[in-house]
């Protein structure tokens, strides 16, 4: 904790306080609920209306069970819903049928996967006991798994995949107890090998609870599969990945120093220091054992479709020297290099990464990862998802690159007169970097030239800005940018790129969100490393980073939160203090409707203090969407001293549905004393059934900053006030 004596060029450490459980009143819907608002089918607006209709329906599905050779006592089936399976007359019914819902097929959420005993649905069959016409009529249909809800459609239209070969990956049910996948893919892979299909690889993932295998597989043999298994969810083709390397290797070496200078990085740090370091995972295309990184290497692994560990693709051993050293050229941590890609031979992402965070999580909570999908597609768009509610439930803070603009792009807009910046808005960032959970790293260039594409402090050229996806609401993406280079007009990076390393240990000059995101990795790291004990959530890891960010001085639009700054990242400066929560909160209190569950986080502003920032990361456990999105947000409610209403911010909404939030409040006179931020959870669209069971995991920051003179560091005259409330 920082000294009573901190002086006027010195820095101090940051304060950490815990939140106050408490709660707020909640807005009631009127008596009775809401009516039930009907989705379209089409033509056919039937329904079961009966309930004859309903145990026809379940003999259907008990029948259509017992016939697989691939089963237990468990049945999952499809319910196609006439209203929207998100209001409260669906969860009845669920009740009714002693149903547990495991996913949402549709956007929509009138499309529902469940499961329930086929001893219970045999015996709702049988009983006497009548079934409510009303919970009928909510039912469009019901049927067991489908081909074509299992196999995603754009390897099923494939008249090849009935001879040809394909690289695919097949989904058991989700959600359900892992000792249940573990047995549904032994069950699988026990068939496959039996009809000689080549396993690529599997995994059971008790964070996500996902089951999967990657297997070589032609159509036919896919469909006898679903035919003979009760308990497959989803098929779809791998989804191609790509280790994006924008400059030539003819320029790398042109006009830049010896190598020497990188050397000196080795030296100047011993091996007893660099066991004292941080470890950062890195997933990339291997890391090679090169003189002035090799000391840092922690360790060394790959996928079991990759045949060893070696960067033969010149991209992962940059990547890793960045992550090690940044730019500053000194050691800040290790590396733990977990090959997933090759020029010829590519792992399944999810698959991958589960699997580094399985083997490295007592090592290291930070993984890096330069690689993202090649095309937009349902396949990429699931993996992406499930990458999401992986990082989420194991806790652990991943970042990914935005991905690149290609030249062959950048020609087109040219050719189409959509200059830069004014094409960042066309080019929406890649899988699986839009994940919620996911840290997206784009690139802004630290120099310029007269032939360079942009100019000084801005966005580099190459970086992607936003998503498409709706359902992400308002979420800012990308979060941060670090540098990654420029390019020139011809589309070269000499004289404007970022040094690095080459896999053969030469020093480089290159471009690439691939280069920058590393770097925040290390920043992060350095986090870690002087605040790890005192940070139970990853968000707070976050939070952390991007309070200490900064928007570049040309179209900071398309920066996020804007570039981290190095001095601010660890400690705050004399004028600056931040205060620093983290915790876990109920969406919902069980069975009261009057009042939210809330925490509160109490502060002193002290006097002639100019600007209040409030960061405030979040994620949450609702896993039952099969779309990715933002279900859940945090409302801000601040309560300052001598005020009746709470002070809005001049700049942010305190109810923006977002993921991660700056809130900014700007004053002149009467800020001092002690101010007070109310978190109150709110959900989009999650069915009152499972509201119960979500938690909200939160980081936050607040910052505050005065350019007055000051006597004292602003954070000791916080933490002696702070010490009188707690």
């Amino acid at each position: 904790m920082p000294s009573s004596e901190s002086s006027s060029h010195g820095s101090d450490d940051y304060v950490f306080i815990k939140p106050k459980a408490t709660t707020h009143p909640r807005k009631t819907t009127r008596a009775g609920g809401y009516p039930p608002r009907r989705v379209s089918h089409g033509e056919d607006e039937g329904g079961m209306k009966t309930e004859e209709g309903i145990k026809a329906r379940l003999e259907e599905i008990v029948a259509d069970v017992r016939k697989k050779k691939l089963r237990d006592e468990m049945a999952y089936f499809v319910i196609d819903f006439n209203i929207k399976g998100d209001h409260p007359s669906s969860t009845k019914l669920l009740e009714r049928l002693q149903s547990k819902l495991l996913a949402f097929l549709n956007e929509k959420k009138s499309k529902a996967l469940v499961t329930s005993r086929i001893e219970t649905l045999d015996q709702i069959t049988k009983s006497r006991k009548e079934f409510p016409k009303s919970l009928a009529n909510i039912v469009f249909d019901m049927h067991p798994m489908r081909i074509e809800e299992q196999i995603d459609k754009d390897i099923l239209l494939e008249e090849k995949w009935t001879t040809e070969f394909r690289d695919v990956d097949i989904y058991v049910v989700p959600n359900i107890d892992i000792e249940k996948i573990k047995n549904y893919i032994n069950q699988l892979e026990t068939f496959l090998r039996k009809s000689e299909t080549e396993i690529h690889g599997l995994l059971v993932d008790r964070f996500s609870r996902s089951g999967m295998l990657s297997v070589k597989i032609n159509f036919p043999t896919t469909s006898e599969l679903i035919k003979s298994s009760s308990f497959v969810y989803r098929v779809h083709e791998t989804p191609r990945i790509v280790a994006q390397n924008l400059s030539s290797k003819a320029s790398d070496q042109a006009n830049l120093p010896k190598r020497g200078s990188l050397e000196l990085a080795e030296d100047s740090n011993s091996k007893h220091n660099a066991n004292l370091l941080p470890e950062i995972c890195v997933l990339d295309t291997g890391v090679n054992y090169v003189s002035q990184l090799k000391p840092l290497i922690s360790q060394r692994s790959f996928e079991p479709c990759i045949s060893d560990a070696n960067d033969d693709d010149d991209h992962g051993t940059s990547v890793a020297y960045l992550a090690a050293f940044g730019e500053e050229r000194s050691a800040r941590a290790r590396i733990i290099s977990h090959k997933v890609h090759s020029s010829t031979v590519s792992s399944n992402l999810f698959r991958a990464l589960a699997n580094a965070i399985t083997r490295y999580l007592p090592k290291t909570r930070i993984y890096t990862c330069s690689i993202n999908y090649l095309i937009d597609n349902d396949a990429s768009r699931f993996e992406t998802l499930k990458i999401d509610q992986l990082i989420q439930a194991s806790n652990t803070c991943v970042l990914f690159s935005t991905g690149n603009i290609l030249p062959e792009a950048l020609d087109l807009f040219n050719s189409r007169n959509i200059v830069y910046p004014r094409y960042l808005d066309h080019s929406p960032i890649q899988h699986p970097s839009d994940a919620i959970s996911v840290v997206a790293v784009g690139s802004y260039c630290k120099n310029s030239n007269s032939l360079s594409i942009a100019q000084r402090d801005a966005p580099s050229p190459f970086t992607r800005y936003s998503t498409p996806n709706s359902l992400l609401c308002s979420c800012i993406k990308p979060e941060v940018v670090e540098h990654g280079g420029n390019l020139t007009n011809n589309f070269t990076c000499q004289g404007v790129g970022i040094k690095t390393l080459s896999a053969s240990g030469s020093l480089v000059e290159r471009v690439g969100t691939s280069l920058s995101t590393p770097i925040v990795a290390g920043h992060i790291a350095e986090i870690e490393k002087k605040y790890g004990e005192n940070i139970q959530n990853s968000e707070t890891l976050k939070a952390l980073a991007y309070s200490s960010c900064k928007s570049t001085q040309n179209h900071p639009k398309f920066v996020g939160f804007g570039k981290p700054d190095c001095e601010d990242m660890i400690a705050s400066p004399f004028q600056t203090a931040k205060v620093v929560f983290e915790g876990t909160i109920r969406l919902v209190i069980p069975r009261v409707k009057e009042w939210s569950p809330a925490h509160e986080i109490t502060v002193y502003v002290p006097a002639k203090v100019d600007k209040i920032e409030l960061y405030l990361v979040h994620s949450d456990n609702y896993h039952t969407s099969s779309f990715l999105g933002l279900y859940t947000y945090f409302e801000v409610i601040p309560e300052k001293p001598a005020r009746v209403s709470a002070p809005l911010p001049d700049q942010g909404d305190l109810r923006s549905k977002q993921h991660a939030k700056r809130l900014v409040w700007f004053y002149q006179k009467a800020v001092r004393g002690y101010w007070t931020f109310k978190l109150v959870p709110h959900h989009i669209g999650i069915p009152g059934g499972l509201r119960e069971n979500v938690l909200l995991r939160y980081g936050g920051v607040i910052k505050m900053t005065t350019t007055r003179e000051r006597s004292f560091s602003l954070t000791n005259e916080i933490e002696r006030h702070l010490k009188r409330v707690q």
